[in-house]
């Protein structure tokens, strides 16, 4: 039987529990969104009944008309069941469904504690809060509000010494939840609305000292000399720094953190600590066993990010990503590689076209961002799929804008971190819910256009492992995304800074072209499409000199050691997850000499890849390097070449010394318009 379905005013009872909401606001959800959560997790069929608080007949399931409140069918009588008040709604669900003692308690002692601390929060901090709340917004009523500061001041009193209790019953050694140490149960449930900043907002409350305590504890580093504490930010409910600290802001947090905190030190995404590194031999000592190493469950972004690329080969580990590398990388070896350069070719010149149509290169301006957004996107599309019709181009370019919106809402964080968040009906989730239904459809389609077609992209292959249960669907569909969507800030992001720079030095422009055409004219080592994937020209120094000046993000994602180490006289409990700060790592390295910070292409010329191994962070270090990195360098070598052999790229007239950036994309996007004149004209 269907659960969750949402109907307005009451019905009877059809063998689903009928579990009464009202429409939420900003407080009103935090109490009747704990027993939704309850019968989520003990699958317990229900249905959605959203009420006016005021209409007469309600009285008959609450005497004062509050929510939550429930209604069901005893399975014997057929007579309704009627709970009202929030923890009673959660011990009859627990009665009802919860066979084993999960929520509730096993043993009697595990009962006792669960009880307790249950009660504790019915009589104690619930009852407290809520008359708190009541006198803050306006006693007898808020038209007419008499204020009473001492029953304010006394009940904010009690209201600190129980959360001050919380606090420490939560920092007992091992104590993960409220009443049992291995499991949430009904009293975490009771306490929930009390995780929820806004509404100590209200209250005039600062609760933010208490949970960044507790996690601190909960995931200590032990200093292995004179015992002196681990540097660390201070944890903020929900995000902790999370990813708009470290994306949307990473580039001035890289100096602030590392100046405050020194070259290692914690910061909080959700309430996962994650440890930052700054240099490269405290790099080498955690990425020296990379393949053993356990990616962050969803990046450490949370729920909506698992929707979208929980399952993808980047973010699973160990044998599952051993299984779904296998199938996935057989496209994008190094020597697959070439077949895709006349792909690649055949989407630029037909951007370029519809480039040369539009206001911006007609007027001899391009755009970096903008104007080549969509460029690698088709070019990764093509590889993928082989040949579109129109109507399913037209599909895949409605899905970009909506995944994208759906994205940036991963990286604000906040509530849609959690599970529970999926309860809402917000836009996010119904967004969601479209792309992914949306998602499904066109690599189905896609898929049965190749077979139909006679032709063989990648997707055939990927969804042929999936029908042999060597990857599941999730796999399949998480890993295109990856692919397709989250790759395509990363290489739009490499492409428009590489303009940036040859237009503030346009004398590599002239040394890249010279040296395709002695390429062009003296073939080495074969003809001239070896030029896109050869690694040691002067334009693919270019391309390296660009990602270490401008890095795409500036921390890479996490991932934790299988073993214990001591880094910097710290231990570190195999399971700590680590990022590297790319900024420190590509420019305040001592490794890159005096002009670290200046734009010089040569450097890389007589650096081979095992001298710049741990001092130079672009697609991760050891055998987990990203699998897409070859056909990324073509891709940018021909785009450039294409690009610098057609026009000449300037700084306009009043361009800013400072560069600016794309606030509001989580890769690292310049923020500027270039002057593109043809060569012909130049």
């Amino acid at each position: 039987m269907a659960s969750g379905e949402i109907v307005k005013g009451d019905l009877d009872a059809d063998g689903r529990v009928i579990l009464y909401i009202i429409k939420a606001d900003a407080t009103s959800y935090i109490n009747y969104i704990k027993p939704i959560i309850l019968a989520e997790e003990l699958k317990t069929p229900y249905v959605h009944s959203i009420i006016d608080t005021k209409d007469e007949w309600f009285y008959k399931i609450h005497p004062e008309r509050y929510v939550p409140s429930l209604k069901d069918s005893d399975p014997e009588t057929g007579q309704d069941v009627i709970v009202f008040e929030g923890t009673a709604c959660l011990q009859y669900l627990a009665d009802r469904s919860d066979n084993y003692g999960e929520w509730t308690g096993r043993t009697a002692a595990e009962k006792g504690a669960v009880l307790s601390w249950t009660a504790y929060q019915t009589a104690g901090l619930g009852a407290t809060a809520k008359y708190w709340l009541y006198f803050l917004k306006g006693y007898p009523n808020r038209q007419e509000p008499v204020q009473l500061p001492r029953t304010i001041e006394k009940l904010h009193q009690n209201t600190t010494k129980q959360w001050d209790i919380l606090n420490k019953r939560l920092s007992e050694p091992g104590q993960r939840y409220i009443a049992l140490k291995d499991r949430p149960t009904l009293a975490d449930l009771s306490y929930l609305p009390f995780a929820m900043p806004w509404m100590f907002n209200l209250f005039g409350l600062d609760i933010k000292d208490w949970p960044a305590a507790f996690l601190s504890r909960l995931h200590q580093v032990r200093d292995v000399g004179a015992g002196k504490p681990f540097p660390s930010n201070r944890y903020w409910f929900p995000s902790g720094q999370g990813d708009a600290a470290k994306f949307l802001h990473g580039k001035e947090n890289s100096v602030k953190w590392e100046s405050e905190y020194g070259p290692i030190y914690r910061i909080w995404s959700g309430p996962n600590p994650e440890v930052v590194l700054t240099r490269p031999e405290d790099v080498q000592q955690v990425f020296k066993d990379s393949d053993k190493h356990i990616k962050a469950v969803n990046n450490n972004s949370g729920y909506l990010l698992g929707q979208l690329l929980g399952k993808c080969v980047g973010l699973v580990s160990q044998n599952e990503w051993k299984r779904v590398r296998e199938v996935s990388e057989v496209a994008f070896i190094r020597s697959a590689v070439p077949k895709y350069l006349e792909i690649i070719q055949k989407r630029t010149v037909r951007h370029f076209k519809t480039l040369e149509a539009g206001d911006n290169l007609s007027n001899e301006i391009i755009d970096p961002a903008a104007d080549l957004k969509m460029l690698p996107f088709w070019i990764i599309a093509d590889v993928l799929y082989g040949r579109l019709s129109r109507e399913m181009e037209n599909t895949l370019a409605k899905l970009a804008p909506l995944r994208e919106g759906i994205f940036r809402k991963i990286i604000e964080g906040g509530l849609s971190r959690f599970k529970w968040s999926r309860l809402f009906p917000t836009d996010t989730n119904k967004s969601l819910e479209l792309f992914k239904e949306q998602w499904i459809e066109f690599n189905r389609a896609a898929f049965d256009r190749a077979i139909h077609i006679g032709s063989r992209p990648p997707i055939v292959d990927l969804y042929n492992a999936v029908t042999s249960g060597a990857m599941t669907q999730e796999h399949l569909l998480h890993t295109l995304d990856e692919t397709l969507f989250a790759n395509l800030d990363v290489t739009l992001g490499a492409i428009s800074w590489n303009l940036v720079f040859l237009a503030a030095y346009p004398e590599h422009q002239r040394r890249i072209l010279d040296e395709a055409q002695e390429r062009r004219q003296s073939p080495k080592g074969g003809d001239f499409n070896s030029y896109f994937t050869d690694s040691t020209t002067y334009l693919s120094a270019c391309i390296l000199e660009s990602s270490r000046l401008r890095p795409l993000a500036a921390f890479s994602v996490p991932q934790a050691i299988p073993t214990d180490r001591v880094i910097d006289g710290f231990l570190f409990p195999a399971g700590t997850n680590f990022i590297v700060d790319a900024y420190a790592l590509n420019q305040r390295n001592q490794f890159w000499g005096k002009d670290s910070l200046e734009y010089r292409p040569e450097r890389h010329l007589s650096l081979s890849p095992v001298k710049s191994r741990y001092n130079f962070w672009r697609f991760g270090f050891g055998p987990r390097q990203c699998m897409g990195k070859y056909v990324a360098d073509m891709m940018l070598r021909a785009i450039l070449i294409y690009l610098l052999q057609g026009y000449e790229l300037q700084f306009t007239d009043d361009q800013a010394e400072e560069w600016k950036r794309d606030p509001e994309t989580w890769i690292n996007h310049p923020e500027m318009k270039l002057k593109c004149i043809p060569r012909q004209k130049s």
